[in-house]
């Protein structure tokens, strides 16, 4: 309200946070038709369940006249040379040097204001043993990034595996995460907030996807690869059933145990390679 902002887009289907939109004094609201009484928006648009989630959300931008051509420049979004120098500074005191292959991670993810989702999460005995694999193959050292509700999933996995990992999970800012981000040859991790920022800032991702359909929600782009569950149940996640669906129910997270390690470690090993020749190292 303080801000005085003209325009807000809601992209989560709720009609609460078009109510506090409407609360913080912006009149023109913008949200997707979902069916459910919402007095507050000025305009909605169809949800195409079907459509990639990008494209989706031009849907949303476009009714402001902003052309579908506006997409990322190739190198992703830039990042101030600032923000670049604090990054690499933290990483040399931790002895990550400008020519460390360096692969990020998150092993965490599944947390909403509204709900948990555990199922989205890999096993984080497999992400210990794949850093490892990394490390042994590669010699990449592996660095943890994520929110403050990732820290139990990192301290057990420092205490699963042998590989050199440094831990920044919950102790980085959003623009440091971003730095060091962009600094990466290869972020590996589950359906969460940093697949996206890494892939919005050029850096190649390997993402996994249990619960959730990574055709339509996978950063698209010939480095952004997806290892999808081949369990018979997935992809199990609806977001037109919302907390009612089989997603947040789920006891057994079947779909992410059917994730082998041999899949993702293939895919990983393709992907540094062709970033270390990318890169020129």
């Amino acid at each position: 309200r303080e801000r005085k902002y003209d325009v807000a887009i809601n992209t989560l289907r709720n009609p609460v946070f078009a109510l506090m939109c409407y609360i913080a004094g912006i009149r023109e609201i913008i949200t997707f038709n979902s069916g459910q009484l919402d007095p507050f928006s000025t305009r909605r648009v169809p949800f195409d369940l079907n459509k990639h989630h990008m494209m989706r959300i031009f849907d949303l931008v476009e009714v402001l006249g902003v052309p579908r051509s506006s997409v990322l420049p190739p190198d992703g979004i830039e990042i101030l040379q600032e923000d670049i120098d604090r990054a690499t500074e933290l990483l040399r005191r931790e002895g990550i040097g400008a020519t460390s292959l360096m692969v990020c991670s998150s092993p965490g993810g599944g947390s909403n204001p509204w709900a948990e989702m555990p199922s989205k999460r890999w096993n984080s005995e497999r992400f210990a043993r794949l850093y490892e694999l990394l490390q042994r193959d590669f010699d990449a050292r592996t660095v943890l990034l994520g929110s403050k509700t990732d820290t139990d999933t990192a301290d057990k996995i420092l205490k699963e595996t042998k590989a050199k990992v440094l831990n920044l999970t919950g102790k980085t800012s959003l623009i440091e995460t971003m730095a060091i981000l962009k600094m990466s040859h290869l972020y590996i991790g589950n359906d969460s907030g940093p697949l996206f920022i890494a892939a919005a800032v050029g850096t190649p991702t390997l993402a996994i996807f249990g619960p959730t359909n990574a055709s339509v929600i996978n950063p698209p782009g010939r480095l952004n690869v997806a290892a999808q569950s081949p369990a018979d149940c997935s992809p199990c996640y609806n977001p037109l059933e919302g907390l009612e669906g089989r997603a947040y129910k789920c006891s057994n997270y079947k779909c992410m145990a059917e994730i082998s390690m041999e899949k993702v470690f293939q895919a990983a090993s393709e992907l540094l390679t062709q970033s270390k020749q990318r890169t020129g190292q």
